[in-house]
């Protein structure tokens, strides 16, 4: 996916994945075979469910599984990370909206945790970041539990009208967006915005620009801006705003990383490390999908491995 990436050079240290520490691995994985660059996305997905109503979500467009109770969904889980473990796992929770879902949500955290596989990522719209369960919110647990990395506050527009316009449903406002933001920075964990480029939406450099302003005064250091996937009618292409990055004086050119997925152009942006992201087409293996007790190595429902 071609992305464009906004750092604070002062949270840099806190990044979980870096394109630069992927390497070429043959593993054996369910008596198969795989070249896999190392470590492999393991996508949990917590629940199908929803708050927003996103017309582009690409959840939304692929076939759901069938739900299984939360024991099945459990205990397959940790037959699953029991026979990854060892391997070269990062993890992903997804959804849905995760947060949803807390009682299924917090004992995967504490598997995970026992098995001491890092996390990679957590999807989230936000509602639900800061809501209470037995006695502590939903971030306490994910402090406690080590999904600290990448928390991925899906969030569209500046304005909070136009947001709630665009996820239509459960957005957060302001006031939460900085408590958020300011329980991440007073314990170390790594939350940035995520905003899918739309042409309803954020859709030019300008635009740009005013989001990472309006990050800022939210108490936010990270942002990622995205391509749409499978939604033409309001897909904006990436390439043209990198274009503009690459013209700019404004933006310092540092180098460049390369490997089997992306390559990645560095630049420094006033306190910023930029990184514009170029997708590579790769046939290794790079995610794992687990949802509602089973385990494929594709979106698509056809292949499952036996758990």
């Amino acid at each position: 996916m071609n992305t464009i990436k906004f750092t604070k050079m002062s949270r840099l240290s806190t990044e979980r994945h870096n394109p630069g520490d992927e390497n070429k691995q043959r593993i054996q994985l369910f008596n198969k075979e795989y070249t896999v660059s190392a470590p492999i996305n393991l996508n949990i997905l917590i629940t199908y469910d929803c708050n927003c109503n996103c017309d582009f979500c690409i959840i939304s467009q692929k076939q759901k599984l069938p739900c299984v109770s939360d024991q099945i969904y459990l205990d397959n889980l940790s037959r699953i990370l029991n026979k990854l473990n060892g391997l070269p796992i990062e993890i992903t929770i997804t959804g849905g909206e995760p947060t949803l879902c807390s009682e299924r949500l917090i004992p995967t955290l504490e598997l995970i945790h026992s098995y001491g596989i890092p996390h990679r990522t957590f999807s989230t719209n936000g509602s639900g970041l800061l809501k209470y369960v037995y006695g502590k919110p939903i971030l306490q647990y994910m402090k406690e539990l080590g999904a600290i990395y990448n928390i991925n506050l899906n969030h569209l527009h500046y304005e909070e009208s136009k947001n709630k316009e665009l996820m239509l449903g459960a957005t957060i406002n302001e006031r939460e967006m900085k408590q958020i933001s300011s329980f991440c920075d007073i314990n170390g964990m790594d939350i940035r915005l995520s905003c899918n480029l739309m042409k309803s939406g954020i859709s030019c450099m300008d635009e740009i620009m005013e989001y990472i302003s309006f990050a800022e005064q939210s108490g936010f250091h990270n942002m990622i801006f995205r391509e749409l996937i499978n939604y033409e009618n309001e897909f904006v292409p990436i390439r043209p705003i990198m274009e503009q990055i690459q013209e700019n004086t404004n933006f310092q050119y540092l180098g460049n990383v390369e490997n089997d997925h992306n390559i990645i152009d560095i630049y420094q942006y006033q306190e910023y490390i930029v990184k514009l992201y170029q997708s590579k087409k790769t046939d290794q293996l790079t995610n794992l999908i687990y949802r509602e007790g089973l385990l494929s190595d594709s979106w698509k429902t056809e292949h499952f491995y036996e758990v």
